[in-house]
């Protein structure tokens, strides 16, 4: 019946013709229409869509800064990044600022804005085998809590979940329920299953 008064809502904006092949050709233009909007009425958004984020979105691999304040918020520490001499640097000044009174945190990575490395000197942090194996393990303690245990991980997946993390705590529907939700379903999905095999 719907598709009936749609169908005839449409037909109604059909320009005066008495030419058979115009017809036929008006009347498949508007049930391709009728299809796609049945189609639209009938899609349900994936956890993905509601986010507003794409695959590709959480493919990308963050910057060591990104991934040392990511582990910092959950209350884990990298020492080791005080090995690498830029950081180190940028570490005392904040130290030094803070004990001056002029900045309200001793911790670099509480700064805002952000502060951001250099290529090289971010690569310097990622080749450290410390912050890689606490992100993992950050990853493989998060999965097993949402269901998914992953004895085995890769790095492309804890960097994976670390975003999606992070975009849920952007997120303004802040409900554990929905979190939850769109975390196994992050688990579950074909682009972080592919991430545990990476290709050579």
């Amino acid at each position: 019946m719907y598709d009936q008064e749609m169908l005839a809502k449409l037909q109604a904006t059909w320009p005066e013709t008495t030419d058979y092949l115009t017809k036929l050709g008006q009347l498949n233009n508007d049930l391709m229409v009728l299809r796609e909007m049945k189609a639209a009425d009938e899609h349900i958004p994936s956890w993905l869509e509601l986010l507003g984020y794409s695959e590709d979105d959480f493919m990308k691999t963050p910057t060591a800064m990104e991934v040392l304040r990511f582990l910092n918020q959950q209350g884990i520490v990298v020492q080791s990044r005080l090995t690498v001499p830029k950081f180190l640097e940028f570490h005392t000044d904040q130290e030094e600022l803070y004990e001056a009174g002029e900045e309200s945190t001793p911790e670099v990575l509480e700064v805002s804005p952000p502060l951001e490395l250099r290529d090289e000197y971010d690569a310097m942090l990622w080749a450290l085998p410390e912050l890689q194996e606490k992100l993992v393990e950050w990853a493989k303690q998060t999965a097993a809590r949402h269901g998914s245990p992953a004895p085995l991980m890769t790095l492309t997946q804890a960097t994976i979940l670390m975003l999606v993390v992070r975009a849920l705590d952007h997120d303004l529907n802040k409900s554990p329920g929905w979190q939850a939700e769109c975390l196994q379903s992050a688990l579950s999905s074909e682009f972080y299953q592919k991430a545990a095999h990476p290709l050579p």
